[in-house]
């Protein structure tokens, strides 16, 4: 029978896994990434000394692989111990304009020939044919750009606003690619005016975003410079040869990884292993498929999805088994305990009520409070609920990165509060730099955002993100509210027994004299019926106190009627979504609907995966304040 509440569901779904082990070696190690250095080039159309500044970009490019190169040894095994390998790649992202652009493109080849890991990723401000026409004006820029197309790694074609690329169009592509840098690499001279999409404006975008800034100037006589922030100081160095300033840039790029707690840091204890490797990660893998995976059907929009997979789906795939692995032991272990404490003292009364099973009730106690205190030193010295909780927030997060990718969007690095407190949070330290290596390696699709694959992504993001958590949170929402219903109804049936077992026990001692208790006997003896009656009326006087206090404790812990309010509240914010995207429905009006373009399906992810990971934050920041983990 299907359990009706999530506290019946907690109880069962522990003491079905508790007692039976099966090693799934896969879920207890992390899917190992490599490390990915991610430089965004920009620069102007007309470059005067071309062969001063190609030669400039290809030497900062080996720089930066040099010193990617010496940090990957470090970077992994500080995220995956000394199982995960050593490797590492150089991922240059640019709009392959005239210019500075196809001069980095040049020197990607050059680097690639040598058997440098270095790989070219393209984002077009439209598609690629209305992009090359902006180029025939430079001479060899069209030749040049068909020739390094064909060698991209990954080629994204945007939506225009119009039948020509105009600065909005090249304000987009800019956007995206510094999305999905660590750094940018520019090459300009002091006079450039900043219109949108240009590339003084690209500068200061970047500046706004907090990323590093390498100058290659257009005149000869200046020096190459970096400006970035370091110790909350914006600073700027000029790079001077053999100085370890691109060093410095590449730790600061990794700060989150390189400092992470060294090794994988997924220990959990003999038990918690062996819960935890009993789950199946099938089950998450063809529901990723169901909702981002095999969609046939929706053909130019799988070949992208593939892409995404290929770059997300093994991480998202394993927080999302392993937090609900977590989740199950963190849960289950504390009801269990809590329900054990009930066994301790019923133990330690009947000691106490009837002499003659006092041993046994005091090896029952001793025995139940044993196993309680082995499960709370276990949950305390491997984290359990930290574990879930982290993964959990990187699971939401690897989900907001998947369907931004199918806008060609990437995310913006920011820790979540609670992650700087180290104290307390030394596990959520290694998940936040484990997401980062996962999103940094992950990038755009090659897709054309022709209007057919907007409108397919239009309704995928319709039908399988919104409506369908939509529909979940209507489920988990009764579902949580019956478990604070049910453990609510037990607390207070269980005061009243205790009231009236109690008052019932004073109505025997004021008529038959009788105390009934602790081996004491009644002046004068009372029928046998009596003194059973007043000894259950004592036990239970006892004994219902602390069973209403184990059902409070897991109506504390378990923060169902907190869940239900905040899947409420995640619900109606996803109902807003759903409406908006609905007024661009093709058939919503019988006057046509508004154009979808990939930045409106941008904003519309971002609000609605920004919903269901903050819900998670939230109570994650809650249930991390409480000091009981079991």
């Amino acid at each position: 029978m299907a359990p009706a509440n999530q506290f019946q569901k907690s109880a069962l779904d522990f003491l079905g896994k508790a007692f039976r082990f099966r090693r799934n070696k896969d879920l207890l190690e992390a899917p190992a990434v490599p490390l990915v250095i991610r430089v965004a080039v920009a620069g102007h159309l007309e470059v005067p000394d071309r062969e001063r500044v190609g030669s400039l970009i290809e030497a900062v490019l080996e720089d930066v692989a040099t010193c990617a190169q010496g940090s990957a040894t470090q970077f992994c095994r500080r995220l995956f111990g000394d199982k995960g390998p050593v490797a590492w790649k150089i991922r240059v992202v640019s709009q392959l304009a005239a210019g500075v652009d196809q001069l980095a493109a040049a020197a990607i080849r050059n680097m690639a020939n040598r058997q440098i890991a270095i790989e070219h990723h393209v984002v077009l401000p439209g598609p690629r044919s209305r992009f090359r026409k902006t180029l025939e004006a430079y001479q060899g820029a069209g030749e040049g750009f068909d020739s390094f197309l064909t060698t991209a790694a990954r080629v994204l074609e945007l939506d225009c606003q119009s039948s020509s690329i105009e600065n909005e169009d090249l304000a987009q592509a800019g956007d995206v690619i510094l999305s999905h840098a660590d750094f940018l690499l520019v090459a300009m001279h002091e006079l450039a005016d900043d219109h949108a999409g240009g590339t003084r404006w690209l500068v200061e975008q970047a500046l706004e975003l907090a990323l590093p800034v390498i100058r290659i100037p257009m005149e000869s006589e200046q020096p190459v410079t970096i400006e970035w922030s370091e110790d909350e100081r914006r600073q700027k160095f000029e790079i001077l040869p053999g100085s370890d300033t691109c060093q410095r840039l590449i730790d600061s790029a990794l700060k989150v990884e390189l400092t992470a707690p060294e090794g994988s840091n997924q220990a959990l204890g003999w038990f918690g292993s062996g819960y935890v490797s009993q789950f199946d990660p099938g089950f998450n893998e063809k529901e990723y498929d169901r909702v981002l995976g095999h969609l046939n059907q929706l053909e130019p929009l799988q070949s992208a999805l593939e892409l995404v997979a290929q770059d997300l789906k093994a991480a998202k795939v394993w927080a999302d088994c392993r937090a609900s692995a977590l989740a199950e032991l963190t849960r289950g272990s504390f009801l269990w305990c809590m329900l054990l404490s009930f066994w301790a003292v019923a133990g330690a009364i009947s000691g106490l009520i009837f002499p003659s099973m006092s041993t046994l009730g005091k090896a029952s106690e001793l025995i139940v409070l044993s196993v309680i205190a082995w499960f709370a030193g276990n949950a305390h010295r491997y984290s359990w609920r930290t574990h879930w909780l982290s993964t959990r927030v990187a699971e939401r997060s690897l989900d907001h990165s998947a369907w931004l990718s199918v806008t060609g969007r990437g995310s913006k690095f920011r820790r979540a509060p609670y992650v700087h407190d180290r104290k307390r949070n030394r596990d959520s330290d290694w998940a936040a730099a484990y997401l980062k290596a996962v999103r940094r390696n992950a990038s755009f699709p090659s897709a054309m955002f022709s209007p057919n694959y907007l409108s397919l992504a239009h309704k995928l993001v319709l039908t399988n993100l919104v409506q369908d958590q939509i529909r979940y949170y209507d489920g988990e929402i009764d579902f949580q509210r019956k478990a604070e219903e049910q453990l609510e109804t037990c607390s207070r049936r269980m005061i009243q027994v205790a009231v009236l077992a109690t008052a019932f026990s004073l109505l025997l001692s004021l008529q038959f004299g009788l105390v009934g208790i602790f081996g004491q006997q009644a002046p004068d003896p009372a029928p046998q019926w009596i003194s059973a009656a007043g000894t259950l009326a004592s036990a239970l006087g006892c004994l219902m106190p602390a069973a209403a206090a184990a059902a409070a404790a897991i109506r504390f812990a378990g923060e169902y009627a907190q869940l239900a309010r905040r899947f409420t509240d995640t619900r109606i914010a996803l109902e807003e979504v759903r409406v908006s995207l609905d007024r661009h429905l093709p058939d919503s009006s019988p006057e046509g609907h508004p154009e979808v373009s990939s930045a409106y399906l941008a904003r519309q992810v971002v609000a609605a995966t920004a919903a269901l990971k903050g819900e998670v934050q939230e109570w994650s920041s809650i249930l991390r304040g409480k000091a009981l983990e079991v």
